[in-house]
């Protein structure tokens, strides 16, 4: 090999260790951004249950709301932070969902409707929606589907069960679908979870007469003495 062959080799050679060093420092700034925007999200966040059951916990998530807000807008399009914002936001609703359509509601929703955009998969995200459509109108049919997604997303959820039973009682009309659905978390309530009775309860309480009637049609299949129960201290 001649000089100048050597030579145009050993920088050819230099360039090439140039650019491997060159994409192993880009790499490394890229991995280290990144660990940055999954960390710092988890730094600022408030950690809560899966999904408030009690008032506790639906003052926990209130609580938590300035926080898991900033946590969910550094994340950007982490979708389960943006369902934990949406819940802290709403949590007050959480406590009894009432008819009122107001701005708040309007504002909790495009949260909430923005999360279950980023993440459709969580039930959590669909029930809450349910419920600040039901706020807003007992007969809005987008309450009715969300409620159904929240089903299907989470079947055998039994932290979802009080509110979607609540929810579902008190449609005025129920459909075969929601009576299918109804049905699954009823028998889950009184055979697999007797603490879910209160739920059951609660929902009766609250629901409406087509709600309370279907309630009363599985009651007397599946447990007839908790159905006596349950007419003994309607309200």
């Amino acid at each position: 090999m001649s000089h100048s062959q050597y030579d145009g080799s050993r920088a050819a050679s230099g360039r090439s260790a140039t650019k491997i060093r060159l994409y192993s420092i880009a790499l490394a700034i890229v991995l280290c951004l990144q660990s940055i925007w999954i960390l710092t999200p988890e730094l600022i966040r408030q950690s809560l249950p899966y999904f408030p059951t009690d008032r506790t916990e639906i003052n926990d998530f209130s609580e938590a709301r300035k926080a898991n807000a900033t946590a969910a807008n550094v994340a950007w399009i982490r979708g389960d932070l943006w369902v934990d914002f949406a819940l802290a936001a709403s949590a007050p609703l959480l406590n009894g969902i009432s008819n009122s359509a107001d701005d708040t509601v309007t504002a909790d929703r495009e949260i909430a409707e923005h999360a279950a955009a980023l993440a459709p998969y969580d039930a959590r995200v669909w029930l809450l929606l349910s419920g600040l459509n039901f706020a807003s109108d007992s007969k809005n049919t987008n309450a009715v589907a969300q409620l159904k997604m929240s089903f299907y997303t989470a079947p055998n959820d039994i932290r979802l069960i009080p509110l979607r039973l609540s929810l579902a009682a008190r449609l005025d009309s129920i459909d075969d679908e929601v009576q299918n659905l109804i049905e699954h978390d009823v028998r889950t309530g009184v055979r697999g979870k007797p603490s879910l009775n209160s739920g059951i309860l609660a929902a009766y309480n609250n629901g409406s007469p087509a709600g309370r009637g279907f309630i009363e049609t599985k009651l007397a299949e599946i447990d007839p003495q908790f159905l006596a129960e349950l007419r003994n201290s309607f309200k």
